[in-house]
C-alpha cells in the first residue's frame, strides 16, 4: 500500500511541478495585476495649533473610490473599521481668516493615512471622493474673567438678594465667544431658591451655545475655575418710604 502510494506521489512528478507553478503563477497575476475597486468612508481629522480650539469641522468623514489589486482591495472592503483607516492634516493660524474659517480641499495623496502602510498606498488609486472638501473653524485659546449669574428657577423672596462665593471666575475658551461684548457672565446650573441654604454649592454651567455665523451655532465646553460657587441669601438694604414716596 505504501509502494502504491509513493507511486501516486511521484508519478508524473515534471507535470506536477508545472502545475503548481502555474497555479502560483495564476494566484500572483489575480491579485497585483487584476484590478478592482470599492467605495470606503474614511475619517477626517484636522489638527489644529496647540494653543487653538477646533469648534467645527465639517464633513467629519468622506466616501472614496478606490482602485487597486484585487487583494488589497478585498481587504479594504472587508475590514474597514478593523483596519481603523483615517486621514490627518495638520493646519496653521496662518491658514485662518478672521472668521477662524478654512476649506480645506481633501487630499488622499498629501494627506498622512493612518493604519495604510507606503506600500499598499502606492498601488491605490482615488478615482473620486465626496465631498471633496472640508470645512474647519477654530480659534486661540484665552481665559477671561466673568462674574457668576445666579440661574434661579423661582423669584427671589421680597427684600432678598442671592449671591455667589466667589462672584468671578476664570473662564477658559475660544477667543471667537470669550471676546464678545456681551460675554460678561457665566451661568451656574438652574437653582431652585427654596432648597438653598447656608453654604450651599452649585456647579457653574460650562457648556454654552454660540453663533460661528447666521444659522451656524457650535456647542462650546469652557473651562472654568473654580467649577463650583457657594450661595448666600442676604437681605438687600431697601430705602425708607414713607406715604409720598421714597425719602430722600
Amino acid at each position: 500500500m505504501f509502494k502504491r502510494f509513493t507511486r501516486a506521489v511521484f508519478r508524473d512528478l515534471g507535470m506536477k511541478a508545472v502545475a503548481l507553478v502555474i497555479a502560483v503563477l495564476l494566484w500572483h497575476y489575480a491579485n497585483t495585476k487584476v484590478r478592482d475597486e470599492v467605495y470606503i468612508d474614511v475619517p477626517l481629522d484636522v489638527r489644529v495649533p496647540n494653543e487653538y480650539i477646533k469648534l467645527r469641522q465639517n464633513p467629519k468623514t468622506i466616501l472614496l473610490l478606490v482602485r487597486g489589486p484585487q487583494e488589497l482591495i478585498t481587504s479594504l472592503r472587508t475590514r474597514p473599521a478593523r483596519m481603523g483607516l483615517r486621514l490627518e492634516h495638520a493646519i496653521a493660524s496662518a491658514d485662518l481668516d478672521e472668521r477662524g474659517h478654512v476649506a480645506l480641499p481633501v487630499d488622499p495623496r498629501r494627506w498622512n493615512w493612518q493604519n495604510l502602510h507606503d506600500r499598499d498606498l502606492a498601488q491605490l488609486s482615488f478615482e473620486s471622493m465626496h465631498p471633496d472638501e472640508v470645512v474647519v473653524y477654530a480659534s486661540p485659546r484665552i481665559t477671561k474673567e466673568l462674574t457668576v449669574k445666579v440661574e434661579a428657577r423661582e423669584a427671589r423672596p421680597p427684600g432678598y438678594d442671592i449671591m455667589a462665593m466667589p462672584s468671578t471666575v476664570l473662564v477658559s475658551g475660544p477667543a471667537l465667544l470669550l471676546n464678545r461684548p456681551d460675554m460678561t457672565e457665566i451661568s451656574t446650573a438652574p437653582v431652585f431658591l427654596s432648597a438653598v441654604s447656608y453654604g450651599h454649592s452649585v456647579q457653574l454651567d460650562p457648556n454654552v451655545a454660540f453663533s460661528l455665523e447666521e444659522g451656524l451655532e457650535v456647542d462650546v465646553l469652557l473651562k472654568l475655575d473654580p467649577q463650583w460657587v457657594t450661595l448666600r441669601i442676604v437681605p438687600v438694604d431697601e430705602p425708607d418710604a414713607g406715604p409720598g414716596g421714597p425719602t430722600e
